[in-house]
């Protein structure tokens, strides 16, 4: 923020940019050793710059995204990875939404009635409408 001459803490505090969550799905195996199972990353790289300057963002690039993928720690589980953008995702960024042996990719953006979109696999389609409360019913 101080980059970008806005020293708002309050701003700051309200700001998508950077929150994350992790969870660990474990279970029992033969009753009494736990084991993990799967894990989902969710992150936020929303653009900073625009949003403190109150410009319109500009989708995030297919090469930000890999950057992004890139700093995640290897897994030996199956992760799902989703990736928030309140500025979008380029074409070649959507691209990139997709299923790898030991990696899901799903990426969720504004659309532009206002609501949201979330990109995936295909064959992911009903985990996909999990992360859009526009998506498909029934």
């Amino acid at each position: 923020m101080t980059a970008v001459n806005v020293p708002d803490r309050k701003l700051q505090a309200q700001m998508p940019v950077g929150r994350t969550l992790d969870v660990t799905l474990t279970g029992t195996r033969w009753g009494f050793k736990s084991q993990t199972s799967a894990q989902i990353h969710v992150a936020c790289i929303s653009p900073t710059r625009e949003l403190l300057l109150r410009e319109t963002a500009q989708p995030i690039s297919a090469g930000a995204v890999v950057e992004t993928l890139d700093a995640l720690p290897a897994s030996t589980v199956p992760t799902t990875v989703v990736l928030v953008s309140t500025g979008g995702f380029s074409e070649e960024a959507r691209e990139l939404a997709q299923r790898q042996p030991l990696r899901t990719v799903i990426l969720v953006e504004p659309n532009e009635a206002g609501g949201w979109r979330a990109s995936g696999p295909a064959e992911f389609a009903d985990m996909i409408d999990l992360f859009d409360p526009e998506g498909r019913r029934g």
